[in-house]
């Protein structure tokens, strides 16, 4: 699609096979997203040089180390009460506000299927913990949020 909308020919096509297949690696290895490979690929159009050169100097390596998703998970958490109160009750769709909300705060770096798990674990933890008394608080707060939410008009009716 690149080379037609371009108006080039393969011949005149200034990156290698060599780069391309280099860069499709580092997106089935998870090392970048699919939104930082079509940067990188803009750049490797541009400018030349290697996916992985390109990706480490431009900040789009892929996060997927579980302490650092997990702190940005856990920011996320602290600042939404409203929607993981609403996503304990069972709406779904608030795991991707959330995902969404974790992406944001990472700068984009963040692996969302990691994200997705982490956050679906954090909220097994939450229904299903094993201290009781810390559950029961949990939920209050997150009900608390709920309501108040609810009366401010912010909130699902």
């Amino acid at each position: 699609a690149y080379l037609n909308n371009a108006g080039t020919s393969i011949e005149a096509f200034r990156v290698p096979a060599t780069e391309l297949a280099a860069l499709l690696v580092l997106v089935r290895d998870g090392t970048v997203s699919n939104s930082a490979a079509k940067k990188i690929f803009q750049v490797m159009v541009q400018e030349g040089g290697s996916p992985r050169a390109i990706a480490e100097r431009e900040g789009l390596l892929q996060v997927s180390d579980d302490s650092a998703l997990a702190a940005w998970v856990d920011e996320v958490w602290a600042a939404h009460p409203g929607e993981v109160a609403r996503l304990a009750a069972g709406e779904k769709k608030l795991l991707g506000v959330l995902v969404g909300a974790v992406m944001k705060r990472s700068g984009g770096r963040a692996d969302p299927k990691k994200v997705n798990q982490l956050i679906a674990a954090k909220l097994a933890d939450c229904v299903l913990g094993d201290d009781l008394a810390a559950k029961l608080l949990g939920c209050l707060v997150a009900r608390l949020a709920l309501t108040s939410d609810r009366q401010s008009g912010h909130g699902p009716v």
